[in-house]
């Protein structure tokens, strides 16, 4: 779920022209400048030449930060986004609304999310990034069916309604048969929900480390919260169906998520799930995935701008896409990941210098090929990014120099 852009203090360095060489300059004269990463970083500039008024204007040390697309200087930068309007809380800070941004967040912590009356927490450790996202889903609760209407087969329990809407997964509990004469341990109305894991199992680094591993990754998608908790039915295990669409051709299993034991029984009937539950508790439908390939490339874009302004806009992406749109591997993917791609405008700032800036952003790129049972998908996840920043700038008349540069870190 990790998202990398390193930018700590920055400095611009010169790159001088070779020893001893004569340089025609009438108009303009490119200076190449770099923002180097790293804490603590200075630059020293030498420079000798035969020329009174002849040396283009040289910024040595110049402070370059990054900001948010509102000018507020960025450290590390933490993006939620939510599927309700719902109240975020880090700290002492609260913000309200569907995407929220908390920037220069701790290094690591835990965001509490509020909609309604569910409450979801978001637990994040930066690491080596500067830059996460997650997205936080939250479910509807369903309307519970007293112990005598359902197990007199009166009405059925169901997840119907909002929580339907909000997983697309359906999910039915059917009392008929032996069970309707099954006498529950535990008192309570008999209700099922469907709800999205919020703690993941296996972490993107894991992944890497997994590859080739038959089944190595077997991360819980969904989870049938079954109540009353504790309800114990004996020798008469309650049959649930679970319609999950496009879920055929994937390899799936369900287990209890205290104890990590397998239901009852468990069987894949094209996009049905047909479990036998002898008692109630949450239940974890997992996936089993294989990582296969784990591919690294570079993405870059350009943006230019007048150097007078003293900034540059420009775009990053955040988050993860794939070639697949099925839900089961929507969910799997947005808990190992995050969240789906997104695009969320920065901005750099310098010391201003009459010229044209151009701005090199290189995004290091993860391409992940997974298969799980007889499907294969992948993964595009947008990670760290290097800046590199260039301003041409109007010099003197054309001149003898003589230029020695040298950079001291």
């Amino acid at each position: 779920m990790i998202l990398l852009l390193s930018l700590t203090t920055v400095v611009l360095l010169l790159k001088l022209n070779k020893k001893n060489c004569k340089t025609s300059m009438k108009n303009l004269l490119t200076k190449s400048l770099a923002l180097v990463f790293g804490l603590g970083v200075a630059a020293t500039f030498t420079a000798c030449h035969n020329g009174e008024d002849a040396q283009p204007t040289v910024v040595p040390n110049v402070s370059v930060q990054e900001t948010d697309e509102n000018g507020n200087v960025v450290g590390r930068t933490l993006v939620i986004t939510a599927n309700k309007t719902a109240t975020f809380t880090l700290g002492s800070e609260t913000k309200s609304g569907t995407n929220v941004t908390f920037t220069n967040a701790p290094v690591k912590g835990t965001v509490s999310a509020t909609a309604g009356s569910t409450t979801k927490k978001v637990k994040f450790n930066f690491g080596d990034a500067k830059d996460l996202a997650y997205d936080v889903i939250f479910e509807s609760e369903v309307t519970p069916v007293s112990q005598a209407d359902a197990q007199a087969g009166n009405k059925t329990v169901s997840n119907e309604g909002a929580n339907e809407d909000e997983t697309g997964v359906k999910a039915e509990m059917d009392f008929s048969g032996d069970v309707a004469n099954a006498n529950a341990t535990v008192t309570g109305d008999y209700s099922i929900t469907v709800v999205t894991p919020t703690e993941t199992e296996t972490s993107a680094e894991e992944l890497e480390n997994k590859k080739g591993q038959e089944d190595a990754i077997q991360e819980p998608v969904l989870a049938l919260d079954c109540k009353p908790d504790g309800a114990n039915f004996g020798a008469n295990p309650v049959k649930v169906k679970v319609y999950v669409p496009n879920s055929a051709d994937y390899e799936l299993a369900c287990v209890n998520s205290e104890d990590d034991k397998a239901a009852d029984s468990f069987d894949q009937k094209g996009d049905s799930l047909i479990i036998k539950l002898s008692h109630f508790s949450v239940w974890d439908i997992i996936l089993k995935a294989t990582v296969v390939t784990v591919d690294t490339k570079p993405i870059a874009n350009t943006f230019t701008g007048s150097s007078k302004d003293g900034s540059l806009a420009y775009t990053m992406n955040y988050g993860f896409d794939s070639d697949n749109s099925d839900p089961i591997v929507a969910k799997y993917l947005k808990k190992v990941f995050g969240m789906n791609k997104r695009e969320i405008r920065k901005r750099v700032t310098f010391k201003k210098v009459d010229g044209t800036a151009t701005l090199k952003v290189t995004q290091q790129v993860k391409v992940y090929t997974i298969k799980s049972g007889s499907k294969r998908f992948t993964a595009t996840v947008y990670g760290k990014a290097d800046l590199n920043l260039s301003i041409e700038t109007n010099t003197p008349e054309e001149v003898e120099t003589h230029d020695g540069g040298s950079v001291r870190k």
